[in-house]
């Protein structure tokens, strides 16, 4: 089960009542991810700026840095800041699952090893909490950003977009 008492269709049922670790849930996840501590100087700035609390501002620059085509180098995020529970920014057990098969679906569609996605998830979220400080500085810009974001077409796993038959 989740903080919120649901059972998760990930956690496969056990450890009821009690949080199911990341890692149990996606293979090589960290329950944790560094937030480095410019991120977490931006986070503050985000919620100054639209009110939005630091897990969702982390969820939304998550989304945001997925959507870019370009994998981020996690190399350029260095890891001296402070954690974040993954849960939490994976939007706790009511999205958590949606959000670990979206994180899946970009190691995948980007070739990364598992052993690689701790470092590949802290480099999104550094990177995308960049990119939301760029773009919002009210809320109307979030509300602006998301609306958009629910028009635009979604990338097909394989970059193909026939849909039909590749034999």
């Amino acid at each position: 089960m989740g903080r919120d008492g649901r059972m998760s269709e990930c956690a496969g049922g056990r450890n009821a009542g009690a949080p199911v670790p990341a890692a149990d849930r996606l293979p090589d996840m960290p329950d944790t991810v560094r937030i480095s501590s410019r991120s977490r100087g931006l986070l503050s700035m985000i919620k100054s700026r639209t009110g939005m609390q630091q897990p969702a501002a982390a969820r939304l620059g998550l989304c945001l840095s997925i959507a870019d085509p370009v994998p981020p180098n996690p190399a350029e995020y260095n890891a001296d800041g402070t954690e974040m529970s993954v849960y939490d920014v994976f939007g706790g057990g009511r999205y958590f699952d949606a959000y670990c098969a979206l994180f899946a679906y970009a190691c995948e569609s980007g070739g990364a090893a598992a052993d690689d996605r701790p470092e590949l998830l802290r480099a999104h979220v550094n990177r995308g909490i960049t990119m939301l400080f760029a773009r919002a500085h009210t809320i109307s810009d979030v509300g602006l950003m998301t609306a958009a974001a629910g028009r635009k077409p979604v990338r097909k796993a394989g970059g193909g977009g026939g849909g039909g038959n590749e034999n």
